[in-house]
């Protein structure tokens, strides 16, 4: 019977985390849509870069891209710094779905797509270099790592650290590609 209440409550604490995280990707969806048309951005400088990317970044299975603001912050602000704000930013909301794989360890499933057996076992196998890589090429079956990660108990430094180097790497192309843009035409 003891066991019994065990598991349904195992059941409603997952359920009440995906609800939790779904709440919070919704708000982050409507936080980065505003952002993203507001003039506030560009008075808001480095700031506002990871406050975008953080909330592009916090949406679970619906991924927002913020290149666009990168490119154009990278053409008025110093595009190193830019990048670097950005991935901090990206990585700190890319922890929901490390909390989520965290707190709800049955999302995983051994028996999803292949892709997705593979990315967790990179995953598993090489950790920070499996996450940076990961975070540093463009594609939505990031959140799968991050599950994973999460899931496998890896350190949440760690992490966010991995996917800050991943993600900055790949900002620092889209900003010093804006800042050539608005330099040739100013």
């Amino acid at each position: 019977m003891t066991r019994d209440i065990a598991v349904w409550r195992t059941r409603l604490t997952g359920v009440a985390l995906l609800l939790l995280l779904t709440a919070v990707s919704w708000g982050a969806f409507q936080l980065a849509q505003a952002l993203q048309d507001s003039p506030l951005l560009r008075t808001l400088g480095y700031g506002g870069m990871f406050l975008l990317t953080m909330s592009c970044s916090a949406t679970l299975f619906l991924p927002i891209p913020s290149w666009g603001a990168i490119g154009v912050a990278g053409g008025f602000l110093n595009p190193v710094l830019v990048s670097l704000f950005a991935g901090a930013g990206s990585a700190t909301g890319e922890l929901t779905g490390y909390v989520a794989g965290r707190g709800g360890r049955l999302i995983l499933s051994e028996r999803g797509p292949k892709w997705v057996g593979r990315i967790q076992a990179q995953v598993r196998r090489r950790g920070f270099l499996a996450l940076f890589a990961l975070a540093a090429i463009p594609n939505p079956a990031f959140d799968v790592a991050g599950l994973t990660a999460g899931a496998i108990g890896y350190p949440v430094w760690r992490y966010w650290l991995a996917v800050t180097l991943g993600k900055s790497t790949v900002y620092t192309l889209i900003a010093f590609f804006g800042e050539a843009i608005v330099s040739r035409f100013t």
